[in-house]
This record gives C-alpha cells, sequence and structure tokens, in this order.
C-alpha cells in the first residue's frame, strides 16, 4: 500500500472513530475535538507511513512544527487520557485489521492495554504487601532484640 493511499485510510479511520469529518479537523482550529482528531491522525502516519514529518505535515495542511507538537502531545494524552488512549488504540487496531493479510496476525491492542494496567495495578497491590510484610518483620525483630535485652 502507498504512503496516499495509507493516507487516504487513517483519514477515513480518524473520521469514523471520532465522527469529525476531515475537512474539520484539518482546518485551522484549536478545539480540542479536532485537535484529537489531528492528532490521531499525524501519530498514525507517523507509526505506518514512511513519510516524514515534512510530508505528513503536508497531507494534514500543517507546519513541520506542528508534527512535532502532534507527537509530544500524543505522548503524554497516552499516558492522562484514557479516552484519548481507547481511541487511538481502536485507530490502531482498525488499520491494523484493515491492511494486514493473515488475520491471526492481528492483535487487539486495545485488550492488551487493559492487560497490561490491570498487571500494574497487581504488580502494586503485590508491593504494598511485600513492604507491609517488611515493616511487620522488622517491628518483630525490633521487639525480639528489645525483650532479649
Amino acid at each position: 500500500m502507498g504512503n496516499q493511499e495509507i493516507s487516504k485510510v487513517i483519514f477515513k479511520i480518524v473520521e469514523t472513530i471520532t465522527g469529525i469529518p476531515r475537512q474539520h479537523y484539518v482546518a485551522a482550529s484549536r478545539k480540542r475535538k479536532y485537535v484529537i482528531a489531528r492528532c490521531l491522525y499525524i501519530n498514525l502516519m507517523s507509526i505506518y507511513s514512511n513519510l516524514t514529518e515534512h510530508e505528513i505535515a503536508g497531507k494534514a495542511k500543517r507546519e513541520r512544527t506542528t508534527v512535532i507538537y502532534m507527537q509530544n502531545l500524543h505522548s503524554d494524552l497516552m499516558c492522562v487520557d484514557k479516552a484519548y488512549q481507547q481511541m487511538f488504540y481502536a485507530c490502531s487496531d482498525k488499520y491494523i485489521s484493515m491492511t494486514v493479510k493473515d488475520k491471526t496476525l492481528s492483535v487487539d491492542a486495545l485488550k492488551l492495554a487493559e492487560k497490561l494496567d490491570s498487571l500494574e495495578k497487581e504488580i502494586n497491590t503485590l508491593r504494598n504487601v511485600l513492604n507491609n510484610f517488611k515493616v511487620t518483620k522488622t517491628r518483630v525483630l525490633n521487639e525480639q532484640t528489645t525483650i532479649a535485652d
């Protein structure tokens, strides 16, 4: 698939997932919903095409610095905004499912992200249990030392 086709597919996917027509999110607007859609498009293009930042900027009708800004914004949003994260994974999954020839290779990234979140919570819980155990063990040892003296 050529870069022109990739761009068309990604524009359509972002439009489908966000419900925002392409002409709105490539227009000069700073409304959050348009910025989010633009951010999705630019970052998906960065991942799935071999275009340079300058070429991606041309497709999004922006400057190259906007592409860099959107890449940084994407990193921030992936850390703090669950809704953005879900939209990004949905777009990415849709693109992969449309382009991967062997459907058995397709992975549901959203399910993987949810599993990763649950495993991270479990790790934190286990760390807390371990820390409490260490504190309790230290207290018992201190009490035994005090009694022995």
